[in-house]
């Protein structure tokens, strides 16, 4: 679909400039119609302009085959029906940018929850992570921190790494009750892993 250079016709500079409705009764007859290629012959048009606070920012063009088929009546009654739907439109322009204007300020809002998420978790962890804690516990702290920090998954763990041999063990999980049960105990050769071993390295 080609644009239309529709500020090249004549009626339409004649919309803009007078903000009212404009009847072609014979296209034959008005000297400024311009034939759109690939369309039919139209003998008749209106245009009918769509306007918000003084300014053209559309137009409601109607054509026929027929000459003389619209008459000042036509003209009024779809003007009214125009400054209806021009309303409309400005309404919901106002309500898409209320709209745009809350979800930025919910994601604002949830950023700084998360923030503050972030900062009470690190904190409380150091907190616990400083006692007298065996390595177990340590390590359900830690896990338990990241879940509250990146609440997206469904299943999480922590291997730690046999030194020099790249031998994994799942030391603590949560969440595989629907992947099979728990995998503490596990073990993980991570020389058959290149991408896990390439953690390590």
């Amino acid at each position: 679909i080609s644009n239309l250079p529709v500020h090249k016709f004549e009626e339409v500079q004649i919309i803009l400039e007078t903000k009212e409705p404009f009847i072609i009764q014979d296209s034959r007859e008005f000297e400024g119609w311009m034939e759109i290629r690939d369309v039919p012959e139209i003998r008749s048009n209106i245009k009918i302009p769509i306007i918000q606070d003084d300014i053209v920012i559309g137009l409601i063009s109607l054509d026929s085959k027929e000459p003389n088929k619209y008459k000042l009546d036509d003209a009024n009654l779809l003007q009214a029906f125009t400054d209806q739907a021009s309303l409309a439109l400005k309404n919901a322009k106002l309500y898409q940018q209320a709209q745009a204007e809350i979800t930025e300020r919910k994601r604002a809002e949830d950023a700084e929850r998360k923030q503050r998420i972030f900062a009470e978790t690190i904190r409380d962890t150091a907190i616990i992570l400083n006692q007298n804690l065996n390595s177990e516990d340590i390590f359900d702290t830690i896990l338990t921190a990241v879940s509250q920090i990146i609440n997206v998954h469904d299943a999480s763990s922590i291997i730690t790494i046999e030194p020099n041999t790249y031998i994994g063990t799942v030391v603590v999980d949560r969440g595989f009750e629907n992947f099979g049960g728990s995998k503490i105990g596990l073990k993980i050769n991570m020389n058959n892993n290149n991408k896990l071993k390439l953690l390590f390295e």
